[in-house]
């Protein structure tokens, strides 16, 4: 399916795989380049995306992998808190795709020279843990700042306003057309039950549905 339909949620729309490759292709070389790029491809809540550390980055893997098991959000009164995730589903481990294996090779060498060149100033492991993805003096990066740069670098892709849940969607719905089982699209944005992931792409199922009856009738015309 070049173009599936998109997903009706409460959290807005997904982008379809043309415009995905779009996205991709307008965010390269972007300091947050490898960010967007997880999110996109692993379906990443963005607490769960900020809050990963390299200890739990295996590029070397065989697969290449990823292991979400932090998540970081901001608390009014208190700042960035990184905690662990809250529930079993949520702590998963994600076979990384070759695109984000090799953005995240490249980000971990652009990393190492941030490090050095910001010195003294740099903070070595911010909240404790050496976070992937940071602002620029080696902080903990804050949720509203990448939402931020994630709408600069869609709107300047031309498609628009897209907050991060809808890169976390479009990664589900681009895996629905593709044919994945709807079990593993779960166990992959670590949904709590496969009943949730169920609930958000309904229109989805339905459209395939739509598809199969479709298909089905033009088996039987063209036996008649």
């Amino acid at each position: 399916i070049a173009n599936p339909p998109r997903a009706t949620t409460t959290e807005g729309r997904t982008l379809t795989p043309n415009e995905a490759r779009v996205f991709l292709v307008a965010v390269r070389g972007h300091r947050l380049e490898a960010a967007f790029v997880v999110a996109l491809t692993c379906g990443l809540r963005v607490s769960e995306l900020l809050g990963l550390g390299w200890d739990c980055v295996q590029l070397d893997a065989t697969p290449p992998r990823i292991t979400v098991k932090r998540g970081l959000k901001y608390v009014p009164g208190t700042g960035l808190l990184l905690s662990d995730v809250k529930t079993l589903k949520s702590r998963r481990t994600i076979h990384l795709p070759l695109a984000a294996t090799a953005t995240l090779t490249t980000h971990r060498k652009a990393h190492k020279a941030e490090r050095i060149a910001a010195g003294t100033m740099w903070q070595t492991d911010p909240l404790g843990v050496d976070l992937v993805f940071r602002a620029t003096n080696g902080a903990a990066l804050d949720p509203s700042n990448f939402r931020k740069e994630l709408s600069k670098a869609t709107t300047g892709a031309g498609l628009g306003h897209l907050a991060p849940h809808a890169l976390r969607h479009s990664a589900a719905s681009i895996l629905f057309a593709q044919g994945l089982p709807l079990k593993v699209i779960s166990e992959t944005l670590g949904h709590s039950s496969i009943t949730v992931t169920a609930d958000i792409y309904t229109r989805l199922m339905d459209d395939s549905r739509a598809e199969a009856a479709t298909a089905m009738d033009r088996m039987i015309s063209g036996a008649q």
